[in-house]
């Protein structure tokens, strides 16, 4: 049975369809990567799956059951959420920050016990912020300060964690630490992990299966390795390049030579 589903979803803003009839199945342990165009509705679609946006029409279904049905804190049991903004003072240390993410299994006003610090310190370590636990979430580096959000959606122990764009807006270093330590965590507690990723051959390197998106429609949802040819390129972006393999991973990679809009023009 698969873990996430969406069924026949359409969605929209003001009566006006952005997202059209759209099926996509996820198992357990599987790395789902979103990708397609500016204004395709990967971000439209990452909110429909983890119940941010109700559809007009289908169902969105967590474990075989309607996600609108289920009680909000059952849903934060199973399913953690990392949007592409995030707001936080800058005087939060790295510990209280995770410690947000343990609100789904407390009752009312209950102070946090030794359970919920052993898991705090737990999902420090995964992130490998052990030496900042104390710092403020203000004075830490890009890349530390997306590690330690994920330490506090892990605080939350989900099943299933979605993510908007996790390596925008850090250099290449860091997107490759962010990347790698998504793939380590699928790996070690065998999370299933969907995102929305605008780096084409970072979704291909990392992912199992990628989803593209165009003109609110999914035009494929195949393996990583099979889904990237030229031509799919070219429909989903308007981009003309060539495919190469990875010969460290086995896995294409795409070279861009010319956008169509300025071979048309030149």
């Amino acid at each position: 049975m698969p873990v996430l589903e969406a069924k026949n979803l359409t969605l929209a803003y003001a009566k006006k369809p952005v997202i059209h009839d759209a099926n996509i199945s996820i198992r357990s342990g599987e790395i789902i990567s979103i990708i397609g165009p500016n204004g395709s509705g990967k971000s439209t679609l990452l909110k429909a799956l983890c119940r941010l946006m109700r559809p007009v029409q289908g169902q969105t279904l967590l474990f075989g059951e309607d996600i609108w049905k289920l009680p909000t804190k059952k849903v934060a049991q199973v399913l953690a959420i990392l949007p592409q903004v995030k707001h936080i003072h800058s005087d939060v240390t790295v510990r209280q920050l995770v410690g947000f993410g343990r609100f789904p299994h407390s009752r009312f006003a209950r102070p946090l016990d030794k359970k919920d610090e052993e898991v705090i310190e737990e999902a420090i370590y995964s992130v490998r912020l052990q030496d900042h636990i104390d710092r403020f979430i203000g004075h830490l580096s890009g890349g530390e300060q997306q590690r330690a959000w994920i330490a506090m959606a892990l605080a939350q122990l989900p099943k299933i964690m979605i993510l908007d764009e996790p390596t925008t807006f850090l250099d290449i270093s860091h997107q490759l630490e962010i990347m790698e330590m998504l793939c380590r965590l699928n790996r070690d507690k065998d999370m299933t992990i969907i995102m929305v990723l605008h780096d084409v051959n970072q979704a291909v390197r990392f992912s199992d299966k990628i989803c593209a998106l165009k003109e609110g429609q999914i035009v494929a949802f195949e393996k990583a390795d099979e889904i990237i040819t030229e031509e799919r390129i070219r429909e989903l972006f308007g981009i003309e390049g060539n495919i190469y393999q990875d010969i460290h991973n086995a896995r294409p990679f795409f070279i861009p030579h010319r956008s169509l809009s300025q071979k048309e023009g030149s």
